[in-house]
């Protein structure tokens, strides 16, 4: 059975939504565009890339962060 569950701790919250197998497919890790589409419509998911205040990208070292974030506007818009 599906359950969900939220986790507080001194680093903030997550959320843990599990769904039925059948709901979203497997996501192919080459090709994440059509599961992002899939996710963002069965849980009405809006993401603003480009709203500062509620946006904070950060990419490790050795990233580049121009890349993450030209990476992160083609799949969620």
């Amino acid at each position: 059975m599906p359950r969900a569950r939220i986790n507080f701790n001194d680093g903030g919250m997550s959320f843990l939504q599990e769904l039925p197998s059948d709901v979203l497919p497997c996501p192919d890790i080459l090709n994440l565009k059509p599961f992002i589409t899939q996710v963002k419509s069965y849980f009405h998911i809006n993401f603003d890339i480009d709203n500062k205040d509620m946006t904070n990208i950060s990419a490790s070292k050795g990233l580049n962060k121009g890349k993450v974030t030209s990476w992160l506007r083609e799949i969620f818009s």
